[in-house]
């Protein structure tokens, strides 16, 4: 709230209930972006690998779909990933604006997150930080990219000789649609974390309505 002078003031009391209410709504989208992540990766893993071996004792043209299947696991879980970081974001604004509210730091969820796992206020690609390289979600997302990259090689080999197998035109065009999807995709990831500003823009409005800025008093990002 701003009094007559254009400077904040204290929160009306009513609304504080309703505060909470918000930081429980968006722990609980946390916690079920988190959850439906790791469910996705898991499920979509094992359906990756089943269909390797369909391919390989029933139907090799199967193996044609598993280059974009990779892809689709790794862009879908960024994708959810990306609700993630929108719930933290919401989550450290209302915990910043109850503890000013309060007069102390009652609230520091947002602060164990930003130390033990990542300040998503910072250049990050997923959730791989360079502020945070040696926490063990970054160490994971370079396991699981890794791993990933190397799969889509050996898919994407095996996938273009079964496609060249068809024949010369069918194999070129192959090739050059999963070039495209493959480099579009990619393109779009690394745009999204690095050059776009959607993950700032929430960060904007809760800065002008709850007058938090995304780093601590001592200087430290959330």
């Amino acid at each position: 709230m701003i009094d007559g002078d254009g400077q904040r003031s204290g929160i009306p009391e009513a609304a504080i209930p309703l505060l909470a209410e918000q930081l429980g709504r968006m722990r609980g989208m946390l916690y079920k972006y988190y959850d439906q992540f790791y469910r996705f990766l898991n499920v979509h893993i094992i359906g990756l690998f089943a269909l390797m071996a369909v391919a390989l004792v029933a139907s090799e043209r199967a193996a044609l779909v598993l280059p974009f299947y990779v892809i689709f696991i790794g862009f879908h879980s960024s994708y959810l990933f990306s609700y993630v970081i929108f719930a933290r974001t919401y989550a450290t604004a209302i915990e910043r604006r109850l503890n000013r509210e309060f007069g102390d730091d009652y609230l520091v969820a947002h602060q164990l997150e930003a130390a033990y796992i990542f300040p998503f206020s910072r250049p990050r690609f997923v959730a791989f930080s360079p502020s945070n390289p040696g926490s063990f979600l970054s160490a994971e997302t370079v396991h699981f990219t890794t791993g990933g990259a190397l799969l889509y090689i050996v898919f994407t080999t095996w996938a273009v000789r079964v496609a060249w197998d068809e024949g010369t035109g069918w194999g070129a065009l192959y090739a050059a649609t999963l070039g495209l999807w493959s480099a579009g995709s990619l393109a779009y990831l690394v745009w999204y974390h690095f050059m776009s500003d959607y993950e700032r823009r929430p960060r904007v409005i809760l800065e002008k309505h709850y007058g938090n800025e995304f780093t601590s008093d001592d200087g430290r990002p959330f």
